[in-house]
């Protein structure tokens, strides 16, 4: 029995490789793959990024039995998936770190973690981008901050420490059952391939979700001023989504101030150097 959990990073595809990897249910299962239910209203195991954050001590245990324990009899490997799982690893309950690390030692040998990363600057402009579209609930959401301000944030700096977060799971599993992933615009493939499955199952190549652009980034930080939520905040987040696909290659990428980009440099540049030999394209 092999178990996989896909613990992101967000922005590397998630949506996109699980999507695609639901419409091919009866090509996994052929593979001898299962991959759980998601969540409800969710394209992944939303429940474990729930239970990760839970205060109850046992929460993440429990949901990741529930998931594995589900399995077939015919299933050789389940393949879990959440992003989430790395953007909450930082601000979880100890309590929820110690869990997790029940729940990993109850697979045991045949306990994998997968990760998919992409260079740091670029990773904190999609992650700021996105913070900026997410709903209210979070502090560093919906807020009128440039990434030069969020830089400032200790949770935001947390979130793009991709050094600890291996180094912590590491320490969990071992170096040699924690796969990282380069990101790139073909990773749905590489992450399918590295699955065992053929290519030619749908469409592998699935585009990923495209970040705002310069002129979205504006328009989304001037709706953040007003104290939209539910419908209104959805409806506002789309208006901005819409005029930054309309307006198109008018308007430039977005891209990290000079002093933005030498203190990410700074901050997460040897991190990121030291993963360079772990990371793995997946055959082409």
């Amino acid at each position: 029995m092999r178990v996989i959990l896909h613990a992101g990073t967000p922005k590397t595809g998630s949506t996109a490789l699980q999507m695609y990897l639901r419409a091919n249910d009866d090509a996994l299962a052929a593979a001898g793959i299962w991959m759980p239910a998601f969540a409800p209203g969710t394209t992944r195991h939303q429940q474990l990024v729930a239970a990760l954050r839970s205060p109850q001590p046992d929460a993440f245990a429990h949901a990741f039995a529930q998931l594995v324990d589900a399995r077939p009899a015919s299933a050789q490997t389940d393949f879990l998936s959440a992003e989430g799982v790395y953007l909450h690893w930082f601000d979880a309950p100890a309590s929820a770190h110690a869990s997790f690390a029940r729940a990993l030692a109850r697979v045991g040998a045949e306990m994998e973690l997968w990760v998919c990363l992409r260079e740091p600057r670029t990773f904190a402009e999609s992650l700021y981008a996105q913070n900026l579209r997410n709903p209210v609930a979070d502090p560093l959401h919906a807020r009128d901050a440039s990434l030069d301000a969020m830089l400032d944030e200790p949770r935001f700096r947390e979130q793009l420490d991709y050094a600890r977060f291996v180094r912590d799971m590491d320490a969990l599993l071992g170096a040699e059952r924690v796969r990282l992933f380069r990101y790139d615009r073909e990773i749905v493939a590489h992450v399918a391939r590295a699955l065992g499955l053929a290519d030619g199952l749908g469409d592998a190549h699935a585009s990923v979700l495209p970040s705002l652009r310069s002129a979205g980034i504006e328009v989304q930080r001037v709706l953040n001023r007003y104290p939209l939520t539910g419908d209104a905040r959805a409806a506002a987040v789309q208006l901005a989504a819409d005029l930054d696909a309309a307006l198109g290659d008018a308007s430039p990428p977005f891209c990290a101030s000079e002093a933005a980009a030498m203190r990410i440099e700074r901050l997460f540049g040897s991190g990121w150097l030291s993963l360079q030999p772990r990371l793995d394209a997946a055959p082409r």
